[in-house]
């Protein structure tokens, strides 16, 4: 089989995507050529900084904080420098790989002049500017004209071959990490770990960001009447004003040790001293289209993780997470965010523990991204 040129195009921060490095990093190690498009490149790792087959092109956008015409005017100007760095980089390119409807919305048209792989991080049928639901604009024409359609999650690919109209499913690529290198421990690391090596309790961890839609809430409550065994640890960067508001006023009630956020992967070298691991979710509608599916239908990269060191997990009845825990057999759902039924799952957990440590071991070898990668490349 012929080795690729692949262009990846992420107009957010590549630090915010681990699935994109986890791409980046199965595209190198199988001797693919990889230019990557996107924000803060000079932030991964060096192993993939390095990789004679590596590419990275900066866009250099401006804050998102800046104000709303600023912000407007940014975009359009964004906008027509990415595209146009996409022609050049595509002049020597054999498959162009956008990871986002962000990406998309940016690029218009023009993925329709290469071999595309369109690649939907989230659930959601309509991509949208400034999350305005009128100025937000139909997704299927570029799902239809794609060469590829790949989703994170089984259910998320039915429900777009419906949504998109599609002759059939799209690709199921799971957010399992490529590699567990840990990356280097940093200063602004120590702090943490040393926290959480002396901590004497069990360690709850949740290891992600903190969005709308993940309700740490509830959790912090439970684990506050639970505080002399269990202990509530936060690893992860707020999305916006507003989540870091509620996490300031969550931290400010309950007794949570959160501490902070580092990119990827060095917020891996945290997973190894947690004894379950916490994914919680919140379904609700939203001002973004179709995404009141995305925590319904979630496909975390944090199981992936958890389930890597060992890690049992807790998480919110949403299908993303019941199917998995119950399939595998690697974590227990709490029904509904009581403070019974959360320290109910929690001692599920704990009478099973050593077979769910085991056991999740199973569930992350038992998922081949190699494979499914090849199969997206070489299919007929």
């Amino acid at each position: 089989m012929n080795k690729m040129t692949i262009t990846i195009v992420e107009t957010n921060s590549i630090t915010f995507c681990p699935p994109d490095i986890n791409l980046i990093e199965n595209l190198l190690n199988n001797n693919h050529k990889v230019n990557l498009i996107s924000n803060e490149i000079h932030l991964l790792k060096n192993d993939i900084l390095n990789h004679k087959n590596f590419k990275g092109f900066e866009l250099n956008y401006k804050s998102k904080h800046i104000g709303i015409i600023d912000r407007a005017f940014s975009r359009i100007v964004d906008a027509k420098k990415c595209r146009a760095l996409v022609r050049r980089v595509m002049k020597n390119s054999d498959v162009l790989w956008t990871t986002s409807e962000q990406s998309v919305r940016c690029l218009g048209s023009l993925v329709f002049e290469y071999k595309h792989v369109f690649q939907l991080m989230e659930l959601t049928y309509r991509g949208n500017y400034f999350h305005n639901r009128l100025l937000s604009f139909d997704l299927s024409k570029i799902a239809q004209h794609a060469w590829r359609v790949v989703v994170p999650e089984i259910n998320r690919a039915y429900i777009m071959k419906t949504w998109f109209d599609l002759k059939k499913n799209p690709y199921v690529l799971p957010n399992k990490p490529y590699s567990l290198t840990l990356g280097e421990i940093t200063d602004d690391m120590l702090y943490g770990l040393e926290k959480m090596k002396k901590e004497e309790r069990k360690i709850v961890l949740y290891l992600g960001g903190i969005w709308p839609d993940r309700d740490l809430e509830p959790v912090a409550k439970a684990l506050s009447r639970m505080n002399d065994e269990y202990a509530l640890y936060i690893i992860g960067k707020a999305y916006n004003k507003k989540c870091q508001q509620k996490l300031e006023q969550i931290i400010g009630e309950y007794p949570i040790e959160y501490l902070g956020s580092f990119t990827p992967p060095k917020h891996l070298q945290f997973v190894k001293y947690a004894h379950i691991g916490l994914l919680s979710y919140r379904p609700e509608k939203s001002i973004d289209l179709g995404v009141e599916l995305n925590a319904l239908y979630c496909a975390p990269n944090k199981i992936y993780e958890y389930a890597a060191y060992g890690v049992p997990m807790i998480g919110s009845d949403v299908l993303g997470l019941r199917y998995p825990f119950e399939k595998y057999g690697i974590g227990s759902i709490y029904e509904d965010n009581t403070d019974s039924s959360i320290e109910s799952a929690i001692k599920s957990v704990e009478r099973d523990y050593q077979n769910m440590h085991e056991r999740c071991y199973d569930f992350y070898n038992d998922c081949d991204l190699d494979s499914i990668v090849k199969k997206i490349l070489y299919d007929n």
